[in-house]
């Protein structure tokens, strides 16, 4: 337990420091992007959340329902869009985490944040937090935006083979395209290059072995 603690301890401080921030989201990043046009943009926030389950830490992904939107049937991160209700974004983080997995937000610690991320296709631009869970949560999805949930154990994510690459075509261009293989799902888009710089920041903590 005296490891564990030390983690979230070295995460928390380092997320305070200078982050790795575009150089490490673009190793994620699809052939091709829409150029970004902030004016225009709304603001969204996602969670990465932190807990331990059978000794060990591992993070929750959604897979979103098919619906008439960009990122219909992809897997994501808990989260969603600023509303005028909430105080800020980290409380937007927390507010669609418990609407969208269903446990309580009062429990989540919020250890930092890492870079924003403009989302050209969809039009906002996102700031991902992360967090941590005191305990092993009870999921209780809501179906309405969460097709399934998916547990991915930490371990797994930092593998340098969980790292895959395909063809596909994306705005009508036929460009490579890198993801995460996690669960028999891919992951990819922004949720990939969130979860990027995400694992260049623990790669970087000193003294810290999670594999």
């Amino acid at each position: 337990m005296e490891r564990m603690d030390t983690f979230i301890e070295q995460l928390s401080l380092s997320l305070k420091e200078p982050l790795p921030g575009p150089g490490s989201q673009s190793k994620m990043a699809p052939g091709i992007r829409l150029d970004a046009n902030n004016d225009h943009y709304r603001n969204a926030a996602v969670l990465i959340l932190l807990y331990l389950k059978e000794g060990k830490w591992h993070l929750v992904l959604m897979k979103r329902p098919e619906y008439p939107g960009v990122h219909s049937n992809q897997v994501s991160l808990p989260g969603g869009i600023h509303e005028p209700y909430d105080p800020d974004l980290s409380e937007t983080a927390l507010r669609e985490s418990r609407e969208e997995l269903g446990i309580d937000d009062g429990k989540i610690l919020l250890l930092g944040h890492l870079s924003k991320l403009e989302i050209p296709v969809s039009g906002i631009e996102v700031s991902p937090w992360v967090g941590v869970y005191p305990e092993t949560p009870v999921f209780n999805p809501s179906f309405e935006e969460v097709s399934y949930l998916i547990e991915v154990p930490l371990a797994e994510l930092l593998s340098h083979e969980s790292v895959n690459q395909e063809i596909r075509t994306v705005l009508c261009k036929v460009v490579k395209v890198p993801f995460f293989k996690i669960a028999e799902e891919k992951v990819w888009g922004a949720t990939a290059m969130i979860l990027s710089e995400f694992i260049d920041v623990i790669r970087n903590l000193e003294g810290v072995d999670l594999l």
